[in-house]
C-alpha cells in the first residue's frame, strides 16, 4: 500500500497538467483532470506493471503452501531471497478471468512505466472521434459510456487502432471502472457492478482476428497481456454487449506497447530511454 501510495502521489504530480488530458467534472462539482481521477490512475499503474522482473535487491522469502513463511530446523525464519516474476499467467489455475495472476496480480509496479503511458495523453476511441490511429503509450477516460449523453452517437463500443508495429512487441492494456455506488444520507442502499469486456484483434487480409479477451463478469478490471508481431495490424475494443440492461458509465482504459529489443535492456538504461517520451514543455515530477 505505501509502495502504490507513493507512485501514485508521483503521477498526480504530473496528471493536473492540460496538456495530457481533458478537464471535467466530478459529481461534486468540482474540476478535474482526467489523468487525475480514480480510474485512470488505476489502469495506468495496472498496466504499467511488469509481469516479468530482474529484481536486484532482496524483496521475498520462502513460503509454506498456506502463505506462512517457512522456518528452518530451530524454528527461525529462513533468510529472505531476490524474487522475480518469471511465470506470469503460465499455468491455468494462476489465471483470473479478468486477464491477472492469482499470485502477482497485475505484477510488480513501475513508477518508471507507468509515467511513460501517462505522458502518452489521453486519446479518445473511434466513436468518440478520436485519431485514425493511437499512440503505443496513453490512455482514455469517457465519461459517458454506454446510452453516450456527450458523444456525437451514442455508442456501447470503443475501438482504439494501433499504428503498423515496426518490432516484435509485448502489449499490456487495462480497462478499468468504478462499482455504481447509490448513498442517501450517507447509507449506502444499492451498489451495481456493470459488465464492461475487452478484446484483441489483428487485422488480417481485411479480416478481423481475435487475439485476446478479458471478459469476467463480476471484476472491474479486465487485462490483457500477450505478445504482438513485427508489421501486424491491430486493434483493441471495449464493449458493454453483455449487460441485461442499458448502461450510462464511465471508464478509463490506459496500454503501452513495448518493443522487444528495448524490454530487455538493462534497468540503468531503461531509466533514462523510458522517460524520454516527456516533452519539454511537461517537465518530470520532482519526486521521480
Amino acid at each position: 500500500t505505501a509502495t502504490i501510495t507513493g507512485i501514485t502521489a508521483v503521477l498526480m504530480e504530473t496528471a493536473n497538467n492540460a496538456e495530457l488530458s481533458e478537464l471535467g467534472i466530478t459529481q461534486a462539482n468540482t474540476l478535474i483532470r482526467n489523468a487525475e481521477r480514480s480510474e485512470t490512475m488505476k489502469a495506468i499503474l495496472m498496466a504499467g506493471a511488469d509481469r516479468t522482473t530482474a529484481n536486484s535487491r532482496k524483496n521475498g522469502f520462502p513460503r509454506e503452501e498456506d502463505g506462512s513463511r517457512k522456518k528452518d530446523e530451530d524454528g527461525k525464519n529462513l533468510p529472505w531471497y531476490i524474487a522475480n516474476i518469471n511465470n506470469y499467467r503460465n499455468k491455468q489455475n494462476y489465471q483470473t478471468a479478468n486477464g491477472l495472476d492469482t499470485r502477482f496480480g497485475a505484477g510488480q509496479a513501475n513508477v518508471e512505466t507507468s509515467y511513460d503511458i501517462l505522458m502518452g495523453t489521453e486519446q479518445a476511441s473511434l466513436e468518440d472521434n478520436g485519431a485514425q490511429t493511437v499512440s503505443l503509450l496513453g490512455f482514455d477516460y469517457d465519461e459517458s459510456f454506454g446510452l453516450g449523453v456527450k458523444d456525437l452517437q451514442a455508442n456501447n463500443t470503443a475501438t482504439y487502432v494501433l499504428p503498423t508495429l515496426e518490432e516484435d512487441s509485448d502489449i499490456a492494456i487495462t480497462l478499468a471502472w468504478n462499482a455504481d455506488i447509490a448513498s442517501y444520507n450517507g447509507n449506502f442502499n444499492a451498489v451495481a457492478v456493470y459488465d464492461l469486456d475487452l478484446w484483441l484483434y489483428q487485422v488480417i487480409d481485411n479480416e478481423e482476428t481475435l487475439i485476446a479477451s478479458s471478459t469476467s463478469d463480476t471484476a472491474n478490471t479486465e487485462n490483457i497481456w500477450t505478445s504482438l508481431e513485427a508489421g501486424g495490424d491491430y486493434f483493441f475494443r471495449v464493449d458493454t454487449t453483455k449487460n441485461l440492461v442499458a448502461v450510462l458509465w464511465d471508464y478509463a482504459i490506459a496500454w503501452r506497447v513495448t518493443e522487444r529489443n528495448l524490454e530487455s535492456s538493462t534497468a540503468p538504461n531503461n531509466l533514462s530511454a523510458g522517460l524520454s517520451v516527456a516533452t519539454s514543455s511537461v517537465p518530470l515530477p520532482s519526486s521521480l
